[in-house]
């Protein structure tokens, strides 16, 4: 799948997806998620840890400029592609990024 058609599959809402799942911390006990609402672009570096190290994120981009949003919001899409994780939307500005199933 390409970038462009997974970032498409990430814009649907997971409540229009009745088979949806995502990974809970109890199918894999070691896992915490991570919510945060970062304040620029230096924050994203944090999320790819916690993404690496196995850790689902949540992002709220509600309180940024839309320039802003759409920087850091296009920094973690790509880096949770690179890392083979996905994305779902939960609303229009909140966001659950997930690592690769191990």
């Amino acid at each position: 799948m390409s970038f462009t058609e997974w970032v498409k599959e990430m814009d649907r809402p997971m409540n229009e997806e009745p088979n949806a799942t995502i990974a809970s911390p109890e199918a894999q006990p070691h896992s915490r998620i991570l919510v945060i609402e970062p304040a620029d672009l230096n924050d994203c570096l944090n999320l790819i840890e916690n993404l690496k190290a196995g850790d689902p994120v949540v992002v709220n981009l509600e309180h940024l400029e839309t320039k802003v949003s759409h920087e850091v919001f296009g920094f973690l899409a790509g880096a949770t592609y690179v890392l083979g994780g996905t994305a779902q939307s939960l609303n229009n500005e909140v966001f659950i990024f997930l690592p690769k199933e191990r």
